[in-house]
């Protein structure tokens, strides 16, 4: 069938359209429909509508443009539903209409290419395309969308070795620098960007900070959709308890399995603009969460640093260590991401652009200026 809902393509792979891909929607496990989506080129401003060829339509003519174009329309995956993996497979649109070749999927985070997080998220990414991994060569959490001094930096770029994925490079940069590389070229075409898994929640005001969300701020500056995947980490912050012991019982495949749904559901939705989503999810069984939330972006993480006392160094009275004293969890309604991660939820938020305020310059504000000239 999808061999036919490609070739449905051919009628509607015109100049403006940039990217094209075919989505297999799943509910409780069957197949509902095969939906074929056209993304317009950022100057081309009329609209490209999505088809669905359904799977109740007979197999003669299911794959036929014709059967597109009567099935298309809404596709949804309700809410409540018992939800499989949605497989998701892309298929790029040449200017002439005569080629296809299957999307890319960029993998990043800000935790180093090391991670385990990472691996298990680009392999579980492996089933909605090709997918490139770009990460940074060390640490950069808490990187926000940074890329750095690229006057000073000479940033270098390196091959590496990682398991089930053929193109995959370490960058001595932040993971936005990563991602800033890649929609400028220096990796093959992108058209997604998928960044995590994150130990430790982004929500509340840590999404202002995070290099896991920054990259995916920085795709989106790009036109180039993507997902923020991060989890909880529980009882960080007991005392005498190091990182690795932190995550050492980190659920990754929990966080892996939900990202791939939701990236399906996503893909198989129509958006209005290009989306950056922020995706928190608890560390547990898929079957142990108590459900999902569309949630507002929380004004505290789940635990925030209270006071900063600066100790004197001993071998240096210039010197100082800052002692960072952390204040107890914090309860928030799961209608805001702290809240819903915190009670069990998946989290997911649409992030919106940075913009101005209309008319908030003041009237003294405004002669201050005024009297610049």
């Amino acid at each position: 069938m999808r061999e036919g809902v490609y070739g449905a393509l051919a009628d509607v792979a015109v100049p403006a359209v940039r990217a094209a891909y075919v989505t297999d929607v799943h509910i409780g496990g069957v197949q509902h429909a095969q939906r074929l989506v056209c993304r317009r080129q950022p100057n081309i401003s009329q609209p490209l509508h999505s088809e669905t060829a359904c799977h109740d339509t007979p197999p003669e003519t299911r794959a036929g443009p014709e059967a597109a174009r009567r099935a298309w329309g809404a596709c949804r995956l309700g809410v409540g539903a018992a939800l499989s993996p949605v497989r998701v497979g892309f298929v790029l649109a040449s200017p002439a209409g005569g080629t296809f070749d299957t999307v890319r999927i960029l993998v990043t985070n800000d935790d180093g290419i090391e991670s385990e997080g990472l691996h298990v998220l680009a392999s579980a990414m492996t089933a909605h395309g090709d997918v490139v991994v770009v990460a940074p060569d060390s640490e950069y959490s808490g990187a926000g969308a940074a890329i750095g001094p690229l006057h000073l930096m000479d940033p270098q770029v390196h091959k590496v070795r990682f398991e089930g994925i053929e193109d995959a490079w370490a960058v001595s940069g932040a993971p936005a620098l990563c991602v800033m590389f890649a929609r400028l070229g220096a990796f093959g075409p992108v058209d997604l960007v998928v960044s995590g898994i994150n130990p430790g929640a982004n929500v509340g005001r840590s999404v202002y900070h995070s290099g896991t969300v920054g990259a995916v701020l920085t795709g989106r500056n790009g036109d180039i959709p993507g997902l923020a995947v991060s989890q909880t980490v529980e009882g960080f912050g007991v005392e005498g308890q190091g990182w690795e012991d932190a995550i050492a019982d980190q659920k990754w495949h929990s966080a892996a399995e939900v990202a791939s749904v939701v990236l399906g559901g996503l893909l198989a939705d129509e958006h209005d603009a290009t989306w950056a989503v922020n995706l928190n999810v608890p560390n547990s069984e898929v079957a142990d969460m108590n459900g999902w939330r569309f949630t507002e972006v929380g004004t505290l993480p789940p635990r925030s640093i209270t006071s900063v006392r600066l100790e004197p160094h001993p071998d240096n009275e210039d010197a100082f260590r800052v002692a960072m004293q952390w204040g107890d969890a914090v309860d928030m309604p799961a209608d805001v991401d702290t809240g819903a991660v915190m009670h069990d939820y998946i989290s997911v938020s649409f992030l919106s652009r940075l913009t101005a305020l209309p008319d908030a310059c003041g009237p003294k504000l405004a002669t201050c200026l005024d009297g610049l000239f």
